[in-house]
């Protein structure tokens, strides 16, 4: 029994001990899965963080625990808190950023102080503003440009990201070293790598390697284009273009003579049509080296911003109501606006034009006064006008002079304007005047019509006393000085040579006076013309020239920029034309008319022509015995030399006239010709009738001509007197002197002479 009891003890105590272990290591279990596992910053991808000086910072701070009421809650502190200070909001944890420097920012579990995270702060002085050291650049096609970008002085981080917005144009190294690459704007950025976004720009304009660097109207048919680099080109790589509106299209395009250069850079175009002042220009190269398109290049062609001054003579009666109106000369550049000095009294002015300054009012005081207007156009340019205003009454004379000025030919003589009206303003009296020049004549005289007589021989200034007096009233006289300013000529002779050396004849030299100040001759034109050998001579004043030489057919070339202060001979001009002398391949042709090439422009007539070097297709069209012919002249050019040109003719049906015959037909400068067969032989008239200059001839049956006349009839017109022998044919034939355009001309066969009833 002792024993059994002794086994349930035993079994009850072993049971026991048993469950005091399960008990026991379920309580161990529990509090070992009760902890912290984690504290971390769920906004920031790193435990760095940099931050302006004066700003502010919020961290999202989350603290991970395993188990059941487990504090999650932290505490928080600055390592450097003159750097950055600390502050707990909820979750959340806000930095104050205060100067330059570095500071641990250490969030600790409260509920486990071995649990923390720390966070890097560094401060720092943002960048506020980036600057280039230019906004806009161009480069050429393959070469590089070094820009520089700085940053406010006291930003801590000076760092800079260089970036293209098209590196297809430009690229750019993180040194700002841009390198073109084609032909384009590309812009380049500088863009601060500390956070600000602060930047600085620069446009980059990448111009192709022989792209046109300049263009220049020298005069309206000579375009001058340089580029940047030589190349070799043809008239076939140019074209220009012409148009009169800011906003329309260039529709009209410029035909080109020629061009011409000394050094595959600067090139002269030569061209047929006049490019207007004030209108739109546009050249444009194709076939440039490394240039996919075509380059151009738009200008405006107005001349050079100038002040200009003007002198002019206004007659008014004093009491007498008037109006007068003011005009610039140079009234090309748009609207002007202007400015007066003080005017006689009496007088006002009313601004009434853009371009034109009006006077009026009833002056109340006869006398000269001088009024000084002064105009300003819109792109800058000023003229100033002196305005005389001579004021007279009925019992006085009021009188004064214009002051001439001249240049004295190569013989040393000057011919004046002889008008009366040029040289004296008078006004008051009757209005009735007569002249004379008094004490020293100097030859001059002035005839019943006031009309001035008698030539200077030289150079200098000469005062000439010229007396007025009133016809009607011989009480009434003023003498008044004439001033006359003569420089002596300077002479600038040469010749005018072909592209062999050889005298041209029939060539204009131009001298183109560059100062519009000028007053003796400010614009010279046409002054040398060049004679059968060649020889041209001009007389201008001293001064600087624009030197442009051409003939008929506008075959152009410029000859530069000449200052001229001494004579001078040996002034030779070369143009670069080569003679071609052209023969028919039928000699049914005795002469051509004008030459015309591919575009339709003349380049000559007859059968010697100067051309340009190169390949030419040339076509004239005219009449001939035979008929209508056609002459195509196909030539090289390399030099002198002969041509063949190659003739078809259309035969046309001649009109017969006869004995007594009065034929009314429309004619030109070309022979028209009319049959002739005489029923008897002797003497008869042939002769027209019109109101133009005609001609005549006769041409046996052959087509020789037998004879000629120009005159004999009435007026104009030609009469011919032959003697015709019966049964044979004769072609009459009749022109006008000159004009392509068809006239109505009539022509008669007579036994009698057209002046036979006159």
């Amino acid at each position: 029994m002792r024993n059994n009891l002794k086994r349930v003890l035993a079994v009850v105590l072993s049971f026991v001990l048993m469950l005091s272990f399960l008990i026991a290591n379920d309580v161990n279990v529990y509090a070992a899965t009760k902890k912290v596992t984690k504290v971390e910053v769920t906004n920031l991808k790193k435990k760095t963080l940099t931050i302006n000086k004066g700003q502010k910072k919020t961290l999202s701070v989350k603290v991970t625990t395993t188990g059941k009421k487990i504090s999650t809650d932290f505490t928080v502190k600055s390592s450097n808190t003159k750097v950055a200070t600390v502050k707990k909001s909820g979750k959340k944890v806000i930095i104050s950023a205060k100067k330059n420097g570095k500071a641990n920012i250490t969030i600790t579990s409260k509920a486990d102080k071995k649990k923390k995270t720390v966070v890097k702060v560094t401060v720092v002085t943002p960048v506020k503003k980036v600057t280039m050291n230019t906004s806009k650049a161009t480069v050429k096609l393959g070469k590089t440009l070094q820009l520089k970008a700085t940053v406010s002085s006291d930003a801590s981080n000076k760092s800079l990201k260089w970036t293209s917005s098209n590196s297809g144009v430009a690229t750019v190294n993180s040194k700002g070293l841009v390198t073109a690459k084609k032909a384009g704007k590309a812009t380049i950025t500088a863009m601060a790598q500390d956070g600000s976004k602060k930047k600085a720009t620069c446009v980059i304009t990448v111009n192709d390697t022989n792209s046109i660097k300049s263009v220049k109207v020298i005069e309206s048919l000579i375009v001058e284009v340089e580029l940047e680099y030589p190349q070799k080109l043809t008239k076939a790589n140019f074209a220009v273009h012409n148009k009169l509106m800011s906003k329309g299209n260039y529709v009209a395009g410029c035909d080109i003579e020629a061009i011409e250069t000394s050094d595959n850079k600067k090139y002269y175009i030569y061209l047929y049509e006049w490019i207007a002042l004030d209108s739109f220009v546009r050249v444009s190269i194709s076939g440039l080296k490394g240039v996919s398109t075509q380059a151009t290049k738009e200008i405006t062609y107005t001349r050079e911003t100038k002040v200009l001054t003007d002198e002019i003579y206004v007659k008014l009666a004093s009491g007498s109501e008037c109006e007068y109106s003011i005009v610039p000369e140079y009234n090309e550049y748009g609207y002007w606006t202007f400015t007066n000095t003080a005017l006689p009294a009496g007088l006002k002015v009313e601004a009434k034009g853009a371009y034109t300054a009006f006077v009026s009012g009833t002056p109340s005081k006869s006398g000269i006064y001088n009024t000084t207007f002064t105009f300003t156009d819109e792109v800058g340019n000023v003229e100033k006008i002196k305005v005389n205003f001579v004021i007279g009454d009925t019992n006085t004379l009021t009188a004064t002079t214009a002051p001439m000025y001249g240049v004295t030919q190569a013989n040393g003589v000057y011919n004046l304007d002889r008008s009366i009206s040029k040289i004296v303003y008078v006004t008051g009296g009757s209005g009735n005047y007569s002249y004379e020049i008094v004490g020293n004549k100097y030859g001059l005289a002035f005839d019943s019509s006031n009309y001035l007589e008698g030539t200077f021989y030289n150079p200098g200034t000469y005062k000439i006393n010229i007396k007025i007096t009133d016809k009607n009233n011989t009480n009434l006289t003023k003498t008044v000085v004439w001033t006359v300013n003569l420089k002596q000529g300077i002479t600038v002779s040469g010749i005018v040579k072909d592209a062999t050396g050889q005298g041209m004849t029939g060539v204009y030299v131009k001298f183109i006076n560059v100062d519009d100040n000028n007053m003796y001759y400010g614009y010279v034109y046409d002054y040398g013309y060049s004679d059968s050998t060649g020889a041209y001579a001009a007389v201008v004043p001293a001064g600087t020239y624009d030197v442009i030489v051409y003939n008929e057919y506008m075959q152009t070339k410029y000859a530069g920029r000449k200052t001229v202060t001494t004579s001078e001979s040996g002034f030779d001009i070369v143009m670069p034309l080569y003679k071609v002398v052209v023969y028919p391949d039928n000699t049914k042709i005795s002469k051509f008319g004008t030459w015309y090439d591919g575009a339709g422009q003349p380049v000559g007539s007859g059968a010697y022509l100067y051309l340009r070097a190169g390949t030419h297709t040339l076509k004239t069209e005219g009449t001939c015995f035979e008929g209508k012919y056609t002459a195509v002249l196909n030539v090289t050019v390399a030099g002198n030399k002969d041509a063949t040109a190659k003739v078809k003719i259309q035969q046309v049906q001649r009109e017969t006239i006869t004995l007594g015959q009065t034929i009314s037909t429309k004619i030109n400068n070309e022979y028209t010709y009319y049959k002739f067969v005489p029923t008897e032989t002797g003497t008869y008239y042939f002769y027209s009738t019109s109101s133009y200059d005609t001609y005549g001839a006769i041409y046996d049956k052959n087509g020789t001509m037998i004879t000629s006349k120009d005159g004999g009839g009435k007026g104009s017109n030609f009469e011919i007197s032959y003697k015709f022998i019966a049964g044979e044919t004769y072609y009459l034939a009749a022109r006008k002197y000159s004009g392509s355009y068809f006239s109505t001309v009539s022509v008669t066969v007579s036994t009698t002479s057209s002046t036979a009833t006159s």
